[in-house]
């Protein structure tokens, strides 16, 4: 059985006006939607996992919590989202900032 992503062809993909124009920047969960096909598209969701992997291969899964990982991994994590992906994200915000004060 194919998973929807094998499935789902270029034809049907949207494109990035079209996902720009659905994008309410009023909505916390359309940016949160935009923010992480994004984050899919440039590879920093498997970047992050090879990290964690790495931590508790490196570690042993038994002896790391949670916590540390998290600690470890959030500020490299932060640091590894692209420019032009923030850069993006910050400017539908500011547009919609801008238009709440018109």
């Amino acid at each position: 059985m194919a998973s929807s992503r094998e499935s789902f062809t270029s034809a049907q993909a949207p494109t990035d006006e079209d996902q720009l124009s659905e994008v309410n920047a009023n909505n916390p969960n359309d940016l949160r939607q935009l923010l992480m096909l994004r984050l899919q598209e440039c590879g920093w969701y498997d970047s992050i996992r090879k990290m964690i992997r790495n931590i508790l291969i490196k570690r042993g899964a038994k002896n790391v919590t949670y916590e540390e990982i998290h600690a470890e991994i959030v500020p490299k994590a932060r640091a590894l989202v692209p420019e032009e992906v923030r850069k993006e994200l910050q400017l539908i915000v500011r547009d919609a900032l801008e238009s709440t004060k018109r």
